[in-house]
């Protein structure tokens, strides 16, 4: 719902059981993104940990890697101390859950009262994320201009965050005169 303040046009939305404006409280997001290592039983605890710690949500990210990169860039070498893979694809694949690990981790933070969301970055991991049921998507800075990913998202019809860390103010207005355009 939009409404006027001081001639300013302000957003309500609603994410989960929440309704955020100017007026509620803050909203806090536990930036979960691929912290886990890979490892849902450290997924687990981190969406425990921030429920405890009063997050009223979790974000993830949700990549198809072999539909992100090019075959160059997915079979790469990467030899790093951090690597979880032999190429930088394959270390990207570790850090991903499948349908059957996304659907215990959302219920698991329902179950702790918190949303469940994740940031997607191509079409595949919208369809993927709305199977799951997620009540709202983030769109990452580095997405921030991919004008065919946000009205992707957004016919999905759910409310959409957007980050525009390191982006140019050019950017950003152009991304919400798009938005508004929508």
């Amino acid at each position: 719902m939009n409404r006027k303040k001081s001639g300013v046009l302000m957003v309500e939305i609603k994410i989960g059981k929440y309704t955020i404006s100017e007026d509620s409280p803050c909203f806090v997001i536990a930036e979960i993104g691929h912290n886990h290592q890979g490892d849902l039983e450290i997924a687990k605890k981190m969406i425990a940990a921030a429920a405890e710690n009063g997050a009223h949500a979790v974000k993830f990210q949700k990549r198809s890697n072999k539909n992100l990169f090019t075959d160059e860039m997915y079979n790469k070498p990467y030899e790093n101390e951090n690597s979880y893979g032999k190429t930088y694809g394959l270390h990207r694949e570790a850090l991903e859950f499948d349908e059957s690990e996304y659907r215990e981790l959302k219920k698991l933070a329902d179950e702790q009262g918190i949303v469940f969301f994740a940031t997607p970055f191509d079409f595949w991991s919208v369809d993927f994320l709305e199977k799951i049921g997620v009540p709202c998507y983030k769109i990452a800075s580095a997405s921030l201009t991919d004008k065919n990913l946000i009205e992707y998202t957004l016919n999905k019809g759910k409310p959409l965050l957007v980050s525009t860390g390191m982006s140019t103010i050019e950017e950003i207005d152009e991304t919400v005169n798009f938005l508004q355009g929508s």
